[in-house]
């Protein structure tokens, strides 16, 4: 059982899960992603390990030499995404861990097979997964980035979406259907952990 949002940037789908889970974050393990700022300004993107324990913030003030910066100042890192992904399937892998959150996969991390496989022994675990995943939109406008790579995500991702599909339910959200998606979300929440009881 699976739920993921898909849909343009900044519509707001991690807030939408966040705001689902945080009553029950000691039952939640997995990544989110956070927005970092340097002032004003956007400057990168950090994976959290999300660990049975508060979830932390969806932004916050950039600091040289934190941990599971995976883009910064458009010079991507996906070693931190990696190193990240192997902590949350540890923490996933507790019993005290009722439902997984993986937020924004599907990216350029998929490249990665030590991400892949480690995704896949997630998936493993048979507990049920909530998270974002980033649409095929989104991977075209990184396009410069992925530079020759593009098709060979383009079809990562693909066959990702197929997956969640088969085993769950991708959400594609506009800014019409957001409290839509966020009732959904609920329901999916309260659903996953009562059967996990």
């Amino acid at each position: 059982m699976n739920l993921f949002l898909e849909g343009p940037r900044r519509l707001g789908k991690s807030t939408i899960l966040r705001n689902a889970l945080l009553p029950y974050s000691q039952h939640i393990a997995g990544m989110l992603t956070q927005r970092l700022f340097a002032g004003e300004s956007l400057c990168g993107f950090r994976a959290c390990v999300v660990a049975g324990e508060s979830l932390p913030p969806l932004e916050a003030a950039y600091c040289p030499g934190m941990e599971g910066v995976f883009l910064y100042n458009g010079q991507p890192s996906p070693r931190a995404l990696e190193d990240a992904l192997i902590r949350a399937k540890e923490a996933c892998s507790r019993r005290a861990c009722r439902l997984i959150l993986l937020d924004e996969i599907g990216g350029m991390e998929l490249a990665s097979p030590a991400f892949r496989a480690c995704l896949e022994d997630i998936f493993r675990l048979g507990k049920p997964c909530l998270g974002t995943l980033k649409s095929r939109e989104n991977l075209l406008h990184m396009g410069s980035r992925a530079g020759g790579a593009q098709a060979d995500l383009l079809r990562l991702n693909e066959e990702l979406r197929r997956r969640m599909q088969a085993e769950g339910q991708v959400l594609s959200l506009s800014q019409s259907s957001l409290a839509e998606a966020g009732r959904a979300v609920e329901s999916f929440v309260a659903a996953a952990l009562e059967k996990a009881c």
